[in-house]
């Protein structure tokens, strides 16, 4: 195909994911974020079955108690629907419980800092949150970190 790349892959791709859950559960109501958050998960999950030869991922969530709470391992990925379901049930009882905070910047920046050591053909780190930067008065060149990464906000709170 034009366009495509032709390049061959020597190492799998590393992708990691950091969740935010510290206010998925008390805003649910008003705009479904933890249902969003959920929906995410499982695309993330089983879109990569079958491909643990070619990608390699990790899912962590972070919270006002949490930088890093490990929720899929890179050795370790869901192998079924039932070991998927444990996962989505660890996240919403975790959004319950969890202290009010956000441990954005730190999860973000601890991601990016795991995946630069991994041996990687191409390394990505997504960042799912509902944090309000601008009410924190956090700038984009404050979340200027050492590599590229991409930030999807769930927020529907305006």
């Amino acid at each position: 195909m034009p366009g495509m790349s032709s390049r061959v892959l020597l190492n799998s791709k590393w992708l990691s994911f950091s969740n935010s859950l510290c206010s998925m559960y008390r805003f649910n109501g008003y705009d479904a974020r933890l249902e969003r958050l959920l929906e995410a998960v499982v695309l993330i999950m089983e879109s990569f079955e079958g491909f643990s030869d070619k990608i390699t991922y990790t899912i962590v969530g972070h919270s006002g108690d949490e930088v890093e709470l490990p929720l899929v391992s890179k050795d370790k990925p869901p192998a079924n629907r039932s070991e998927r379901f444990k996962i989505l049930q660890r996240i919403v009882a975790h959004t319950q419980y969890c202290s009010s905070g956000d441990n954005t910047l730190e999860a973000t920046a601890r991601a990016i800092s795991k995946v630069a050591d991994e041996d990687a053909d191409e390394r990505f780190v997504f960042v799912i949150t509902d944090a309000n930067f601008e009410r924190h008065r956090i700038s984009p060149a404050k979340v200027r970190l050492s590599t590229q990464f991409i930030v999807f906000y769930l927020n529907g709170l305006y």
